[in-house]
C-alpha cells in the first residue's frame, strides 16, 4: 500500500477517498470504498477508486484520475453497465479545489446513480433470493435441491443457520429413513442417528453448504 504522505499530490489522494467515503456511507452497509494509487519514487501517476460489495463478491472501478503534469489530471468516470469512460481534463494547479467540483458533477450524473443503485438492488435481489430459497427449507422434510451448477441432491432439511443449511444427505434418507427396514437394519440406523454432527458429516450421513449453493427447492 502506497504512503499517500510520500507522494506528490496527498491533497488528490485525499479528495478522491474523502469522495468514495461519502458514497460508501449513503450506502451503508452494501458498499465500501477502496482507493488504489500507482507511483514511482512518490510522484503520483494515477488513483482509482473501487466500490466493493462485499455481499455479492463485486467490485466497480467507478473514478481513474491520470495526472498528466504537475497542472492538470484528467478525471474519469467509468460506467457500469457498458464500461463506457467519459473523462473530464481539469487544472490542480491551484489544489484540488477544481478536481472536488467536478467529482461532485459526477456524483450528480445519472449515470452514476444508477451504478450505485445497481449495486444495492443486486443485493436486495440476492437476499430475496435468498429468502425464497430459505422459505421453502422446512426442518424435518425430505425434498430435491438443485444446486448452482444445475446438479440435484436429496436433502432431509435439519436446519438454517447464519446462512448455512444443515441437511441430511441422500445417503442418510436412503440407509436410515429407508421404509421396510429389517429389525437388524433398524437397530443399525437407529445408532447411527445417536452419533454426533462431525461423525456423521465424517461418514456422509450429513452435510453444511452456503445458502447461496442452492438454486431451487422443488
Amino acid at each position: 500500500m502506497t504512503n499517500t504522505q510520500t507522494l506528490d499530490r496527498p491533497d488528490i489522494v485525499a479528495a478522491l477517498t474523502e469522495f468514495g467515503k461519502d458514497v460508501s456511507q449513503e450506502n451503508k452497509p452494501y458498499i465500501n470504498e477502496i482507493i488504489s494509487v500507482s507511483s514511482w519514487d512518490g510522484i503520483m501517476h494515477e488513483c482509482s477508486l473501487h466500490f466493493v460489495v462485499p455481499e455479492i463478491a463485486y467490485e466497480y472501478k467507478a473514478i481513474e484520475i491520470e495526472i498528466k503534469n504537475v497542472t492538470t489530471c484528467v478525471v474519469k468516470f467509468i460506467t457500469l453497465a457498458t464500461g463506457q469512460v467519459a473523462s473530464y481534463p481539469i487544472s490542480i494547479n491551484n489544489g484540488s479545489t477544481e478536481l472536488v467540483s467536478c467529482l461532485n458533477t459526477i456524483k450528480s450524473l445519472q449515470l452514476f446513480k444508477l451504478a450505485i443503485s445497481s449495486l444495492v438492488d443486486r443485493v436486495a435481489l440476492k437476499k430475496s433470493f435468498r429468502a425464497d430459497v430459505s422459505n421453502r427449507i422446512i426442518p424435518g422434510e425430505a425434498r430435491i435441491a438443485i444446486l448452482q451448477d444445475g446438479s440435484r441432491i436429496n436433502a432431509g432439511w435439519i436446519k438454517v443457520e447464519e446462512g448455512r443449511v444443515t441437511f441430511y444427505t441422500g445417503k442418510a434418507l436412503r440407509e436410515l429413513w429407508r421404509p421396510a427396514l429389517t429389525q437388524e437394519q433398524q437397530q443399525i440406523a437407529d445408532d447411527i442417528k445417536k452419533w454426533p454432527m462431525d461423525k456423521l458429516m465424517a461418514n456422509g450421513y450429513m452435510e453444511t453448504r452456503p445458502i447461496s449453493d442452492f438454486r431451487e427447492i422443488i
